[in-house]
């Protein structure tokens, strides 16, 4: 069918360093615009050294539909963006959310909200539809 409309987003959450970076005072190499953006910067050459003068890392900027920076919570990103799609799912639309990431960094906990969800919102959309 022509006429369907598919709609994908990339969103990128960028985590805390652990503890063990910090104490190894390991170098921060991806920025954020604060908790909520729309791209992130990498660095993709370390900076150097040279007679004294220093030489800063080149950059990458990446564009997103959102990025969220270690500053946003769970329930943040939760709201932002699983929030919407169990609204379309109520509605009856078809939808995935596909997360990926390292082993214990929160993947469970965002899509499944481990935070106290009211689920009287769920109810009430459940019984309108």
């Amino acid at each position: 069918n022509g006429d369907s409309e598919t709609n994908i987003k990339a969103v990128i959450r960028c985590r805390r360093r652990s503890e063990r970076e910090i104490q190894d005072n390991s170098p921060i190499i991806v920025t954020t615009n604060g908790p909520r953006g729309e791209d992130i910067t990498i660095e993709t050459s370390a900076p150097s050294t040279s007679l004294g003068v220093v030489t800063l890392p080149t950059t990458g900027t990446y564009p997103f539909d959102m990025v969220f920076g270690p500053e946003a919570d769970q329930t943040t990103l939760y709201q932002d963006v699983v929030h919407p799609m169990l609204e379309e799912v109520l509605m009856g639309y078809n939808c995935t959310l596909f997360a990926y990431g390292q082993t214990g960094t929160g993947k469970t906990c965002v899509v499944f909200s481990c935070i106290n969800l009211d689920l009287t919102i769920l109810e009430q959309s459940y019984h309108a539809g």
